[in-house]
């Protein structure tokens, strides 16, 4: 785990990998600063930060220069930065089922 798998979000502290917000405090102890000058912490909040959390697919992971409004309209300002919580799914070959849809209908 390094510091590019955590964005700063008002002051909560979120592990891409898996969604979930860290403790400042287990952040500082799992993540070396890529400087010496301050905590890991610090180093996110000046340099990692983002405004605002969205689900938008097909589009990028950090969203910059706009906002997502209530609407799902993008409205420009200058400076933003937006975090896309979209993952895709897993893809498999045209074909390929998945294995508990497939163990379904052989019981049935």
């Amino acid at each position: 785990m390094t510091i590019d798998d955590f964005y700063s979000y008002k002051g909560r502290y979120l592990y891409v990998p898996t969604g979930h917000f860290w403790p400042a405090a287990d952040v500082n102890a799992n993540v070396a600063p890529p400087t010496k000058a301050g905590t890991a912490t610090e180093w996110l909040a000046r340099h990692r930060c983002v405004e605002q959390l969205v689900w938008a697919p097909k589009r990028r992971q950090v969203i910059r220069n706009k906002y997502l409004t209530r609407e799902g309209l993008w409205i420009p300002s200058k400076g933003a930065k937006a975090l896309n919580l979209y993952a895709p799914g897993e893809s498999r070959p045209r074909g390929v089922r998945h294995p508990k849809k497939a163990k379904a209908r052989r019981t049935r």
